[in-house]
């Protein structure tokens, strides 16, 4: 689970609960929280307004601006918290449309918002626990899919598949290269030129041999159009992590997966190779532990 700011220089317009789409970054996933701020150069308040969550992953769009959407679920605060005084709660910005914010800071601050508002306290644990997703009269049923999965969806896996990794030798990274690569950013495959904010599911590394280990986690890996093709993502993260780290470091790229259909395999065998990056592995993750790669099996 990710948690996130969202920017907005108006006045939110809803009261209570609110079910809608918005505009997102493109790494935001289903459970994901959100904080939202009205900024206001144009009649917002000033002030943390409502908490939230994503109930579906962010989807690129088709038509319009082509950005990424979401549905979201939101909170609004019975009394908003202010600027000036969330300041003294956490260290965070507000600057940009959405952000990532640590979750320490998150939980200070939604603890403050919903201080007055026990109804918003429940939900708020209900969403930390993956419970209370809407109904298909509330939300196109095809953007529910992933929600409908529950606590078996990726997210849930990370801290598992951290420990699995951890076991095999691999370490935390240190706080040189985690300032290096936590500002990541870089270009997808699918859509070259255009500068997102990156974030990988699970970055660990071997400090002595200077190699990074870049995961990337699927329920099911399967190629579709667009970022969620498996294997351009976890080396779109790859190559953005090479540039960030000084050149004597190489990458490592993983997939992980509880199933992968054969082209997934096939795409992995035959991925271009870039400047001190690995071919991309593929490891089954069954709950408990990892398999072996499957790409140098098939070898």
């Amino acid at each position: 689970m990710q948690t996130y700011r969202f920017s907005i220089t108006w006045e939110a317009e809803f009261v209570g609960k609110e079910l809608s789409a918005w505009t997102a970054p493109a790494n935001l996933r289903c459970g994901d929280l959100i904080l939202l701020y009205e900024g206001v150069s144009e009649g917002g308040r000033g002030a943390f307004v409502a908490v939230g969550r994503a109930v579906t992953d962010a989807v690129r769009s088709s038509k319009g601006d082509k950005g990424f959407w979401a549905w979201l679920e939101w909170r609004a605060a019975k009394t908003p918290l202010p600027l000036a005084r969330a300041k003294k709660l956490a260290k965070f910005s507000v600057m940009g449309s959405h952000g990532r914010i640590g979750e320490a800071e998150f939980r200070r601050l939604s603890r403050a918002i919903t201080a007055s508002d026990a109804a918003a306290q429940k939900a708020l644990a209900g969403w930390r626990d993956g419970r209370g997703f809407p109904t298909t009269d509330q939300v196109p049923l095809r953007d529910l899919v992933l929600a409908s999965m529950g606590p078996t969806y990726e997210w849930h896996s990370y801290p598992a598949i951290t420990d699995a990794l951890l076991e095999e030798g691999w370490r935390q990274l240190p706080d040189e290269v985690d300032a290096r690569i936590r500002p990541l950013r870089g270009d997808l495959a699918f859509d070259r030129g255009v500068i997102r904010t990156l974030q990988p599911d699970i970055t660990l590394c071997r400090p002595r041999a200077k190699r990074l280990l870049v995961v990337e986690a699927k329920r099911i890996a399967v190629p579709t159009n667009g970022y969620r093709n498996p294997v351009d993502q976890v080396m779109d993260y790859s190559r953005a992590c090479r540039k960030a780290l000084p050149q004597d470091w190489t990458v490592h790229p993983l997939l992980v997966a509880e199933e992968y259909s054969d082209r997934v395999i096939a795409e992995a065998e035959t991925t271009r190779l870039q400047a001190r990056t690995d071919r991309p592995a593929c490891r089954v993750w069954d709950g408990r532990k990892l398999g072996p790669d499957l790409v140098r099996d098939s070898a």
